[in-house]
């Protein structure tokens, strides 16, 4: 039996083998493939890059478990990037379960660059309404929040040190994947002109596509492709990445398998006709 008989004649089961391997190394240690950078991704580096050190950042931590494989990622990799820069950041959301990942952020990341919280991060405590509480932050921050998280005041914090309110956020970034985004777009960004960044699933992204373009928006991340862009432009690899590589390894090798296969069946086949013939 030839060589490409015995591919035609494969056992299914190897297949799903070298599939698990394929997905489980990189995702045990990433193998740093390449990942273009799409316009939008790259838009909301650079324009974090050119804000001055002590900017005000509001991230909107809107995640649920439901959104988390992929918003996550790049929340991180924002997060952190905005350490390096210095940028003072204020972590905020109006879905129940973003309070848990807002504080995964801090508690878990705020050491690599020294960060205090209540003098370079805070998080505020959660506040139900959506659209009516996105305006109300707009209008009056120290109206809805009076403290934080833990309760303190916002005036024994340092970070609140000369903040207002909205007028004082030098960009907005959301979390989400729901209609929210739409609500800060219009309640936000559109009566106060704050700079705003999204992050939203991938099948999303074409929505808000239209106001990357007209420039409403510094810059549109979707799943967790564009995380792995913003992991590889700020330098801080992290989970989008190895997913990445998982994922063209996986899709790697069921290409070749399929190529693999076609070849040999009609190999396999001219030769049965020859064989037929004679």
């Amino acid at each position: 039996m030839s060589i490409w008989e015995k591919i035609t004649n494969l056992d299914i089961r190897v297949l799903w083998v070298l599939m698990v391997l394929a997905v489980l190394i990189p995702l045990i240690k990433p193998l740093g493939l390449p990942v273009p950078i799409k316009p939008e991704t790259r838009a909301a580096f650079d324009y974090a890059c050119s804000l001055p050190k002590g900017s005000w950042v509001m991230m909107a931590v809107d995640i649920s478990p439901m959104s988390a494989p992929e918003c996550w990622p790049a929340a991180l990799a924002m997060y952190r990037h905005y350490e390096s820069l210095g940028l003072r950041i204020i972590l905020f959301n109006i879905v129940p379960e973003g309070t848990m990942y807002a504080e995964k952020l801090w508690q878990g990341y705020s050491k690599e660059y020294k960060y205090e919280y209540g003098k370079d991060v805070v998080q505020m405590p959660f506040r139900a309404g959506d659209e009516s509480t996105i305006a109300a932050i707009g209008a009056n921050f120290r109206a809805v929040y009076t403290a934080d998280q833990y309760g303190t005041p916002l005036d024994q914090l340092p970070i609140f040190d000369g903040f207002h309110g909205i007028q004082d956020v030098a960009l907005l970034c959301d979390y989400a994947s729901t209609i929210h985004p739409m609500y800060y777009l219009q309640q936000i960004n559109g009566k106060y002109g704050t700079p705003m960044v999204l992050n939203v699933v991938a099948v999303d992204a074409p929505k808000y596509e239209t106001y990357f373009k007209s420039g409403q928006l510094k810059g549109v991340l979707c799943g967790v492709a564009s995380g792995a862009e913003y992991e590889l432009l700020a330098k801080v690899p992290g989970p989008a990445a190895s997913q990445m590589d998982a994922l063209s390894m996986g899709h790697l090798l069921f290409i070749l398998a399929m190529v693999l296969t076609n070849i040999s069946w009609w190999l396999s086949r001219g030769k049965k006709v020859q064989e037929r013939g004679a």
